[in-house]
């Protein structure tokens, strides 16, 4: 949905699909849904299943569930459901899959953290730190009863990032 500016009102773009993760991608909204993806242009709102570049092959892998666009690497990265984290370079078209440590869990949140690491949330193997220009993995942080530190579950869902690059 969207709403017309305007005449105010709500006016529907993609019928009787299921979004799991949206994100903006310069000037586009690019929908990932359980069988496509949609490319949607914001100045003309026009949805329509096209080929997204080097993520277009991740419809038959896997359930995409969470994304994040980094506006100042140019880099999308994409979480599944059951095949881990992919990032592609919107600049250069590569795709390239995050360390294999990520491919058995569910990665619900994707966020960046300060100015060289993004931090991605897994349901079920904790918190994992990447680093931020060639994603390379760079530390994991699990929950642990002997510390009293440590996370207090390893379901990650949500990952906020403040203006003064506090991360919640």
């Amino acid at each position: 949905y969207k709403k017309n500016t305007t005449s105010g009102k709500i006016e529907k773009i993609i019928s009787r699909k299921s979004i799991w993760s949206m994100v903006r991608v310069n000037s586009d909204l690019i929908a990932f849904c359980r069988d496509c993806i949609y490319r949607i242009a914001i100045d003309n709102n026009e949805p329509k299943p096209q080929a997204t570049g080097p993520i277009e092959f991740l419809n038959d892998k896997s359930r995409i569930i969470s994304s994040y666009f980094d506006k100042t690497t140019q880099k999308l990265y994409v979480g599944t459901f059951n095949s881990g984290l992919y990032i592609a370079d919107t600049s250069t078209g590569s795709l390239m899959v995050s360390d294999s440590l990520l491919t058995h869990f569910p990665i619900r949140s994707i966020c960046p953290h300060g100015d060289s690491d993004i931090l991605i949330g897994t349901d079920g193997d904790g918190l994992y730190c990447i680093d931020r220009h060639n994603g390379t993995f760079k530390s994991a942080y699990m929950a642990n009863n002997d510390t009293p530190y440590s996370l207090s579950s390893n379901g990650i869902y949500s990952i906020i990032s403040t203006s003064n690059k506090q991360t919640v």
